[in-house]
């Protein structure tokens, strides 16, 4: 307690039977103990600020406030996205052209096949049982 204030042996007997201690902390000490848990924290801190910019500095990462992102380059032949206009033609030329691969007959340049009908191939696939 407190050796400037008067003592109140009633209200000392009853904290100490709820378990209380019959002492004050030091202000003193108190503030010595803020202090030095401050300048740990500030050490904790700055510290690990240290460690993030030598670990940016070894890795080559630029730095966000001075480094300046080039311009993107511009993509040749305009946008990729189709316009609802043309959809429908396209589609229809595309399913044109997959129809006249599959149903014609063709010869393969640099070897000595033929290519036949989907159709015929399929045919001759379930007369056989099988493809050689």
């Amino acid at each position: 307690m407190h050796t400037n204030h008067p003592i109140d042996h009633e209200a000392q007997a009853h904290a100490e039977e709820l378990g209380y201690e019959p002492r004050d902390i030091s202000p003193f000490v108190m503030g010595k103990s803020v202090i030095i848990l401050s300048v740990i924290f500030l050490i904790c801190v700055f510290s690990a600020y240290g460690t993030i910019q030598l670990l940016t500095w070894a890795q080559g990462i630029p730095d966000p406030r001075t480094h300046v992102v080039p311009d993107r380059p511009e993509l040749p032949g305009g946008p990729l996205v189709q316009s609802n206009i043309t959809a429908k033609k396209d589609m229809a030329e595309l399913r044109a052209k997959e129809i006249e691969r599959v149903s014609g007959y063709k010869s393969i340049p640099g070897t000595n096949k033929v290519s036949i009908p989907l159709d015929e191939a399929l045919k001759k696939v379930a007369e056989q049982g099988s493809i050689r």
